[in-house]
């Protein structure tokens, strides 16, 4: 139809001028873009009903969309081109962001992403971090449906936090770190009932200096650092022993485009722990945790200026097709410990 042909030939047209090296579009200059913090989490799960009804359920959460994952986003993927995947994106009401993407995929090829892993274990993506009102009640529910516990909960404080941290193991390896907040208090609605939208996602990485150099690039601001022991009970949360974990160095960072929590990156390295690289196994189309989509300002313009920087991305600027929000010009690349994130910008 109509639309399709549109759609095809400005496909053609973006991805001419790209292998012709012409990658802004006219009245951009080269530093002409911008990045937000991710919008969405993906997980590749074998049970996308049972992943529903859980966040649903117990995190309060709602379906906003259903359907087929448009065929050109899954041809970005490693060896997926012409693969079934179905997909069903999941939100907090109130929020419109920190979203949930399960991925569904009829192919031979998936592998979970970081089965068994512990923290020390480096690459891909390690958790995704969730506020809660209620610790107790959550938990409670939580391991009646059969998540366990990679640590805590663990009271500790982080930063001049008080908080109360779980870091629960569910389907494909999932973990989620689950944050109450006791000192000060957040402002009402940000936790609960039930749990928040995603607002962190962790990554356990090899070498903190090439990490942060990749996020900086990628136009993230380091907002803190942290080297050192972790304060009080904080290393247990780590799954370090409490005898280890007030003497155990710790270097972590948070990183955001605009410094605020919300759509975060955390980095972390246990250097006396040195444990499995996984960023090899670390796929989009692996079980478990498998992608951050980071909004953006000027894909092509960013895709000129990660190729100045040397910076290899997974694939050249295309277009698709994301719900909700429409037709998207997305870039693809891989973190230095394997994280697959996405960059995409909607079409106007």
């Amino acid at each position: 139809n109509r639309d399709l042909a549109l759609f095809c030939y400005r496909h053609q047209e973006w991805h001419a001028r790209y292998r012709c090296g012409l990658r802004t579009a006219p009245g951009w200059t080269s530093m002409n873009w911008k990045t937000e913090g991710f919008s969405e989490a993906g997980i590749g799960v074998r049970n996308p009903d049972g992943w529903i009804d859980f966040l649903r359920e117990i995190g309060g959460w709602r379906v906003i969309h259903q359907g087929e994952t448009a065929a050109a986003s899954v041809a970005a993927w490693p060896g997926m081109e012409g693969a079934e995947v179905h997909e069903t994106l999941l939100e907090r009401p109130e929020f419109g962001r920190g979203r949930i993407r399960l991925f569904q995929f009829d192919s031979p090829l998936q592998e979970p992403n970081r089965s068994g892993a512990l923290p020390w274990d480096t690459g891909g993506i390690f958790d995704l971090d969730l506020r809660v009102d209620d610790m107790a009640s959550v938990h409670a529910a939580m391991t009646a449906a059969g998540w366990d516990s990679l640590s805590g909960p663990v009271e500790w404080d982080f930063g001049g936090l008080q908080v109360i941290e779980w870091l629960a193991r569910g389907p494909e390896d999932v973990i989620l770190a689950l944050i109450q907040r006791l000192d000060p208090p957040l402002d009402t609605g940000l936790e609960g009932p039930g749990f928040g939208h995603v607002f962190n996602a962790s990554q356990s990485v090899r070498d903190m200096d090439r990490a942060l150099t990749f996020y900086r690039a990628l136009g993230f601001e380091q907002m803190m650092r942290h080297q050192g022991p972790l304060a009080g009970r904080g290393g247990e949360v780590l799954c370090l022993d409490p005898e280890e974990a007030p003497s155990t160095h710790v270097d972590l960072a948070i990183v955001h485009p605009s410094g605020v929590m919300d759509g975060a990156i955390e980095l972390f390295n246990l250097p006396s722990r040195p444990g499995r690289d996984l960023s090899a196994l670390a796929q989009p189309h692996g079980y478990g945790l498998n992608l951050l989509r980071i909004p953006v300002t000027g894909c092509l313009a960013l895709a000129e200026h990660l190729d100045a920087q040397g910076i290899m991305m997974q694939t050249e600027p295309f277009e698709t097709w994301l719900e909700p929000h429409g037709a998207v010009r997305q870039l693809n690349l891989r973190s230095p410990d394997g994280a697959w994130l996405e960059c995409f910008e909607v079409i106007e």
